[in-house]
């Protein structure tokens, strides 16, 4: 029985030391592809590395039905470009084949044990990544749209002060910080760089697309934009529309909060209450009639 122990945990090390191997080859042969193109030297076989392949291959078989193109709108949306969907599916692939196979691994005297969980900690351990991107994202966006309100009064305050709309921008985007800020940052960056202002808007309508408050607001500075309105008068006319919808989200919740409360109310005090209070005269009862 103890070999067998012994044989279960040489085979995790080996693991364990495989996995570090093939990152730190993986690691390697990505800085020295990344210096072959700063020289302006690169053979076209010397992209074909392993990592590569193995993305590849990933792509090939689990990245069909839209699946690369719907973690693409979440890497969009969380505002991540550090890695690409494809990446991400091997990170996916790779992490649920590692606790997969070491769920096998510590459960191997038991094979059909080892197996089941093995499966099914593989499959979760295969959803970790995009739940985490899927969750930033969310984060993002609700940051976003509670910020969307103050950054109204302030591009509102700025171009009743007598700046234009990109100079507003700019300026708060120097003295102020946030999801929102950075977002008109990228945007004044994309048109400096040569993109329309009104594709760099939509850009950000498109990030933040699970915010409705923000992408009112740059649906708002895009209509003042063509109409020729002035801006600050649809400002304050979307920030009316927003205060007046989060009044009614705010009591909404309240309603809501009541119901809520009355389950645990009647369970932690109404009924502790009856016990206290019905309990001792049950019990006297219980004792006259004992007698």
């Amino acid at each position: 029985m103890q070999y067998k122990y012994a044989i279960q945990i040489c085979i995790f090390l080996a693991v364990i030391f495989f996995s570090i191997g093939v990152y730190v080859y993986v690691t390697n042969r990505k800085a020295q592809i990344r210096s072959f193109l700063e020289d302006d030297h690169v053979n076209i076989r010397q992209k074909n590395t392993l990592k590569n392949k193995y993305l590849k291959l990933v792509h090939r078989y689990f990245g069909g039905k839209g699946k690369s193109e719907k973690i693409n709108e979440w890497l969009l949306k969380a505002n991540i470009h550090r890695i690409s969907a494809e990446e991400v599916l091997g990170i996916s692939m790779a992490l649920g084949i590692a606790l997969g196979g070491l769920f096998f691994i510590v459960l191997i005297p038991d094979y059909m044990a080892g197996l089941f969980f093995g499966l099914i900690f593989g499959l979760l351990s295969y959803k970790i990544p995009e739940m985490i991107i899927i969750r930033k994202a969310k984060v993002r966006n609700r940051k976003a749209n509670s910020e969307t309100l103050e950054y109204m009064g302030l591009l509102s305050t700025a171009i009743s002060a007598g700046l234009t709309p990109d100079q507003s921008m700019k300026k708060i985007c120097r003295y102020s910080t946030g999801v929102l800020v950075d977002e008109f940052e990228q945007a004044l960056g994309e048109v400096a760089g040569g993109q329309t202002k009104k594709v760099a808007l939509g850009n950000i309508a498109k990030r933040l697309s699970l915010a409705p408050d923000s992408v009112l607001l740059v649906e708002a500075i895009i209509q003042a934009e063509e109409s020729g309105q002035p801006i600050s008068k649809v400002l304050a006319e979307q920030a009316e529309s927003i205060s007046a919808r989060i009044e009614n989200k705010a009591i909404e919740m309240a309603q809501k909060a009541n119901t809520k409360l009355l389950a645990p109310i009647i369970i932690f005090i109404v009924l502790p209450m009856m016990f206290l209070i019905v309990g001792p005269a049950l019990m006297q009862l219980g004792k006259v009639l004992a007698f």
